[in-house]
């Protein structure tokens, strides 16, 4: 057996389903992709803007010869209707931070390349490091780049989570996979945004997964289409022909789900404890609380009206606007005699602007409020 095919044997025997090798070389053939990406805003808020860090293995670690490419599959599930008043959270996301496990497993692999094969591991990389981890894979041959901008690979689908590992010594590199998406275009029918305008196109700031995470106002349109998604998106993945194979579709693991009003009474020392080994627990409680309340507003929750008035009169400005929104989707009296009350009393501008339009919507209820009084 030569030292490549020990290098995966070693991956596979630490849990990593996917294994493939590339140089350290950079990859300058996509300079003018991320240059014209920043350009046109494609890019996300999450992106190193550092072109030439993107772009070159050898500015994380200089002496790096060699990227040992890995990927885990994210435990595959049947699909579960959610109850009323529980949130989404994308596949990716469930279960035990999938960050831990790669580093975990990672960090395991690269003892084994030291002391087994006497190689020199320099560094390990997520999806947080500067490395274009798709760009990684897709080189070194462990699937393809999908126009759904995902890594696909004929036995696994889309439903990949990536990993790299930098080491000194020059392997013998994989070739990459040939491009099977064909003329199928599935992903960018079915992408609720238009957020892939193209193929392997994504714009970013349209995209519902991000928009679960940035920190930006969401333009009301897009707080409908993210109906009760609380972190991610799986459409583009779930509608993917390679992805619709029974082995990928059965499983123990259960649908996860977030009962949407225990969320917003969560303390944040509730939140640390019970989500401090989830994925989506980094962008933090106010966010997840944000996207429940724009997900009871999509559902005209109006048992959640109290807590929502709550938040309308509480301390923090960004969940008082969300809350005034979605008070205006529930349309109930108590919801509008407490936008009435909130607007005498509110300060800030675009917090005022929520409350107004969402009274403005509801012109007929309020009408019918002040006659019956």
């Amino acid at each position: 057996m030569n030292l490549e095919k020990k290098v995966k044997e070693l991956a596979y025997q630490v849990g990593f389903d996917l294994c493939g090798i590339t140089t350290a070389e950079p990859f300058y053939n996509l300079q003018q992709v991320l240059e014209q990406r920043v350009q046109t805003r494609f890019h996300s808020e999450f992106e190193e803007l550092n072109l030439p860090k993107r772009l070159n293995p050898r500015l994380s670690s200089p002496e790096a010869n060699s990227i040992i490419a890995l990927g885990k599959v994210c435990p595959p599930v049947a699909p579960v209707k959610l109850a009323r008043g529980q949130g989404k959270i994308a596949r990716f996301a469930r279960g035990r931070d999938y960050h831990l496990e790669l580093r975990e497993a990672m960090d395991r692999l690269s003892c084994l390349l030291q002391n087994q094969l006497s190689l020199t591991p320099l560094t390990t990389i997520v999806d947080t490091g500067p490395l274009i981890d798709r760009a990684v894979a897709a080189r070194a041959g462990i699937g393809w780049y999908g126009k759904n901008c995902s890594i696909i690979s004929q036995g696994y689908g889309s439903w990949i989570a990536l990993g790299q590992i930098l080491i000194k010594e020059k392997l013998k590199p994989d070739k990459p996979q040939k491009e099977q998406c064909g003329s199928c275009d599935k992903c960018l029918q079915a992408c609720p945004t238009g957020a892939l305008q193209g193929p392997y196109q994504l714009n970013s700031n349209l995209c519902l997964s991000q928009l679960t995470q940035t920190k930006s106002i969401i333009p009301k349109k897009y707080r409908l289409m993210l109906g009760t998604r609380i972190y991610g998106c799986d459409t583009c993945q779930e509608v993917c022909p390679y992805n619709n194979f029974s082995g990928n579709l059965v499983s123990e693991q259960e649908e996860e789900a977030i009962d949407l009003i225990s969320l917003l009474r969560m303390s944040n020392s509730e939140f640390r404890r019970k989500y401090k080994d989830k994925a989506y627990a980094w962008r933090g409680k106010n966010i997840l609380q944000r996207n429940a309340i724009i997900a009871l507003g999509n559902l005209k929750e109006k048992s959640a009206s109290k807590d929502l008035i709550s938040l309308l009169n509480g301390p923090n400005t960004m969940l008082r606007g969300y809350s005034a929104w979605a008070l205006g989707r529930i349309k109930s009296p108590e919801a509008l005699e407490a936008l009435e009350r909130a607007l005498k009393e509110e300060d800030d501008p675009w917090v005022r602007e929520e409350i107004e339009d969402a009274l403005k919507d509801n012109k007929q209820l309020k009408a019918l409020i002040n006659n019956k009084r």
